[in-house]
């Protein structure tokens, strides 16, 4: 303030510094303070390209090619009459998330080609925002994460529209935490009316793709506990999403199609067979498609690369038509079921290929030292199912009886020894197997006694000796801690 002064005086000693800070002062812009608290909101982990997803399934080149072609036509449409939203359908199993993901990676790769010849305010992708939704962590399964995560995306997809994004931040710092209709609002639809009224909004195409609808559910319920309570309030989430995207999907600012993958679950059935046709058209994941044809093509494929991977001998033995066409027979139709069977053939352990793929074709010998496989679920669906009265039927089994059996298993597994090196042999093949969560069950009888039987003390040294990763976080500490706090509350 008194820079190269000289020869005055102060009197008093109020100062009043009535200065403009400068960009020198390297004061934040109010812009830079609403992204990081709208990143802050966001779930990373539902993104189609985030890290957390950790290698998630895609389509095999030259496979639902019809599918995918006729969801980019779709995409980008310039009918007047195209409908604003598509949802695909199929049970588990039929490749809904494979197709969603490739179709994401699709729109995305073209967008980057396209940057690299034009200015970021014309962008000219076809992937606006995606929203993978899963059961595994409660930023992926709530929606109340997903109006913040969508206009994330927005803001870096669609040119012209983050000024308007972050503006809306600052005029209501705590759209957070009010519901999900105010947040469509305030920050996509009003910012979307607004860029355009300035005629700073982007017009190409834009697809906003949610996968998994099925999966979303209130934060506080996970695992395959399910209660009638629970089930309702999984619906209620479900179907307020629906109603808030839809919604959007009509509003005139709003030139985006969206792209919705999920199970024919009850509550999704139900919302669309109310919804006007003009509003939205499905896919149906069956024979309309031919599946058999790119099953049979990914089956080609796959059998060729894990021959060339591990170096198997090509004189046609172990991979001939017919056992092409027992595979693509079995599989029904279910994507899900190849990409399980080449999984395990892949991944043999112990034994050769050829084993593992003669035992699933029903020729493999049996093995005495079959239990020391690691047992595991290569898809969620099994469980699911098993667990569903209504669909498995006859087949399904209470979480109670088969969480139970699963433990009693897992505690076979280490079986003391007269040799330390048997000992830490069953100890590491212990210690690799995932267990179910237990909020919801109570231990047998059974699985009491033979805790109280178990070698606790040698577990514990065990995972001491051995902190290398492959103790998971269910061990042997964990069902100790679950039956002792059982037995407390039993005993008051």
């Amino acid at each position: 303030m008194f820079n190269h002064a000289r020869n005055f005086t102060v009197n008093g000693s109020v100062v009043v510094n009535n200065m403009v800070p400068s960009q020198s002062d390297h004061a934040e812009p109010s812009s830079s303070f609403a992204m990081k608290d709208l990143q802050a909101h966001i779930s990373a982990a539902a993104l189609h390209n985030s890290d957390e997803r950790n290698d998630p399934p895609r389509c095999h080149p030259k496979t639902r090619v019809a599918i995918q072609d006729s969801i980019m036509s779709w995409i980008t449409s310039d009918k007047e009459d195209a409908k604003p939203v598509l949802l695909l359908q199929g049970p588990a199993g039929t490749g809904k998330t494979a197709i969603l993901q490739t179709m994401a990676e699709r729109c995305a790769s073209e967008g980057l080609v396209e940057a690299n010849t034009r200015s970021s305010s014309t962008y000219k992708g076809t992937l606006g925002a995606s929203f993978f939704f899963s059961y595994r962590a409660p930023e992926t399964r709530s929606k109340k994460y997903l109006v913040p995560t969508l206009a994330y995306q927005l803001a870096q997809n669609v040119g012209g529209l983050k000024p308007s994004i972050l503006a809306a931040i600052e005029r209501d710092p705590c759209i957070f935490d009010k519901n999900m209709q105010s947040q469509m609002d305030v920050l996509i639809l009003q910012p979307l009316s607004e860029a355009a009224t300035h005629g700073e909004l982007d017009p190409s195409p834009k697809v906003i793709i949610i996968d998994g609808l099925d999966e979303c559910s209130p934060v506080d319920i996970s695992g395959s506990c399910s209660t009638a309570r629970d089930r309702i309030a999984r619906e209620d989430e479900q179907r307020k999403v629906l109603e808030v995207i839809v919604a959007a999907a009509r509003h005139p600012s709003f030139p985006f199609r969206v792209l919705i993958g999920s199970r024919p679950e009850r509550a999704i059935r139900t919302f669309f067979a109310n919804l006007p046709t003009r509003d939205f058209w499905s896919i149906a994941l069956d024979e309309t498609y031919k599946p058999d044809a790119d099953i049979e093509l990914l089956v080609r494929c796959r059998l060729s690369e894990i021959t060339q991977t591990f170096g198997i001998e090509c004189d046609g033995s172990w991979v001939t038509e017919e056992v092409i066409r027992i595979l693509v027979r079995n599989a029904s139709g279910q994507f899900i079921y190849v990409a399980t069977v080449l999984r395990f053939i892949k991944e043999a352990q112990g034994c050769t290929h050829q084993d593992r793929l003669q035992s699933i074709l029903g020729g493999g010998k049996q093995r005495r030292d079959k239990d020391r496989f690691h047992y595991r679920f290569y898809h969620l669906s099994l469980p699911e199912f098993l667990n569903d009265p209504g669909r498995a039927k006859e087949f399904y089994v209470d979480d109670q009886v088969w969480v139970n059996f699963f433990i009693l298993r897992y505690l076979t597994f280490y079986q003391p020894k007269s040799s330390p090196n048997a000992d830490e042999k069953h100890l590491i093949t212990c210690a690799s197997i995932q267990i179910p969560d237990l909020k919801c069950i109570s231990p047998s009888a059974e699985v009491i006694a033979a805790m109280l039987e178990y070698d606790v003390q040698a577990w514990f040294e065990h995972v001491v000796r051995h902190d290398d990763g492959q103790c998971c976080s269910w061990n042997l500490g964990t069902l100790y801690d679950w039956v002792h706090c059982h037995k407390q509350r039993s005993n008051t």
